[in-house]
């Protein structure tokens, strides 16, 4: 029989550390990983929903999950409804397909009316959910545990080859997709996210590998891609997240989040339009995070289009606590490459950092504008960051090389430390 995985390979030299930049090099090759997805998956035997028993098309959903075994799908055929406080579904055979059944010009719907509460859980290996609608509900689909469930141990939960395709999640309380476990092989894929507050989120997980969100679209809410890793410390293991080919529409505050995550390339996503609150960004990135790629995409933002950054408090929301400026500049971003990239600001600056650590390099043709009066690209607090940039990129609408040589260059950008020409 044949099998679908999820082969995600960047070059060796991607995996690196901040603290040591002579070990750390990807800046010719990282910006062409490998990404293979591979044939469908061959279904052992479908059971069709509205085939089961069953007086409501949930009890029908479940009474096809209570017989499949691995290999199986269950093919949604008619809307399903969860009502007020009806369990979710939770999934936790390996090897099972959920897919929706065609339908001309749409999808069939699982659906919550009580958005306080999961509709379905994923605790198994080898899941995958297609060409459905996950609508309402406080998270669409929860990979993992969370507390309000009788076991919270996700920091130990290992969940392989969880795959998304050719759905669409929507009008959810939280999240449209929610991943609190140790996850490699996951593959969100031509999917749609509309108006869920945290559309794609990780959550504290201590291991992501072989993370591939691709041609995908996101629409509203408030933080469309968010891996956010805070509580992990240093020791998280991260290797191949790639966000590739997708489209950000508006959001409140950011299209792609990133806290203390590594490995991770941003690729030719060609419309990232920020936030519409005062402080937003297309890409965010703060607490630890490095060793990223971001080439070929396209940005435009009121505020700020890349911030690098530390962190303002340590923990989640309301459980944080303020850090000291000592326990920020500790928590600093780098280690960060970016080549080919169009950045827009009628805000502030094209690209900010504060308490860089490593290095930053700007190659290639990446065209930087902010507002008249705005800086291009400023560095503050950042006594340990190397920065380079190009000679032929592009500072609102002038050469880098001609700007370092003119005498002008602070109309341009500003740095605590010089900033040198490659």
């Amino acid at each position: 029989m044949k099998k679908s995985l999820l082969f995600l390979s960047l070059v060796a030299g991607i995996i690196g550390s901040c603290e040591k930049e002579e070990n750390f090099s990807f800046e010719e090759d990282a910006l062409n990983p490998i990404v293979v997805l591979d044939s469908e998956i061959q279904a052992k035997k479908s059971l069709i929903v509205s085939k089961q028993s069953g007086n409501t098309a949930r009890k029908r959903l479940f009474a096809a999950y209570s017989k499949a075994v691995s290999g199986d799908a269950i093919i949604v055929d008619e809307d399903v409804l969860f009502r007020g406080n009806e369990s979710p579904l939770t999934i936790t055979k390996n090897g099972i397909t959920i897919r929706g059944a065609a339908r001309g010009n749409s999808k069939y719907s699982i659906k919550r009316n009580n958005k306080r509460k999961t509709t379905l859980f994923v605790r198994a290996n080898n899941v995958t959910l297609d060409n459905l609608i996950f609508e309402g509900s406080q998270n669409c689909v929860f990979v993992g545990y969370n507390k309000n469930n009788d076991t919270y141990n996700f920091l130990n939960t290992v969940i392989k080859n969880f795959k998304v395709r050719n759905s669409v999640f929507k009008h959810s309380n939280y999240t449209g997709i929610d991943i609190r476990a140790l996850v490699q092989g996951v593959e969100i894929y031509n999917t749609e996210f509309t108006d869920c507050p945290f559309s794609l989120q990780t959550f504290d997980c201590r291991v992501i590998k072989d993370f591939l969100v691709q041609k995908c679209t996101f629409n509203g809410g408030d933080h469309q891609i968010s891996l956010d890793n805070a509580l992990i410390g240093n020791n998280g293991e991260y290797e191949n997240i790639i966000i590739k080919e997708n489209k950000f529409n508006l959001t409140k505050r950011f299209n792609i989040a990133l806290a203390n995550v590594r490995n991770v390339s941003i690729m030719e996503n060609k419309n990232m339009q920020g936030g519409t609150n005062s402080y937003s960004q297309p890409i965010h990135i703060e607490d630890r995070s490095s060793n990223i790629t971001i080439n070929g995409n396209t940005m435009k933002s009121k505020d700020i289009g890349i911030l690098l950054y530390g962190t303002d408090k340590f923990g989640h929301g309301g459980n944080s606590r303020p850090l000291t400026a000592a326990e920020k500049k500790s928590r600093g971003s780098g280690n960060v490459y970016l080549s080919g990239n169009s950045i827009t600001t009628t805000g502030d600056h094209a690209i900010s950092s504060t308490y860089g650590k490593g290095y930053m390099t700007i190659e290639g043709n990446n065209i930087l504008n902010a507002n008249n009066g705005k800086k291009a690209l400023l560095i503050r607090n950042s006594n340990a960051f190397n920065v380079k940039v190009g000679a032929n990129a592009m500072f609102k609408g002038k050469r880098f090389r001609d700007i370092f040589n003119s005498g002008n260059a602070s109309r341009f950008y500003q740095s605590d430390k010089p900033i040198s020409i490659r």
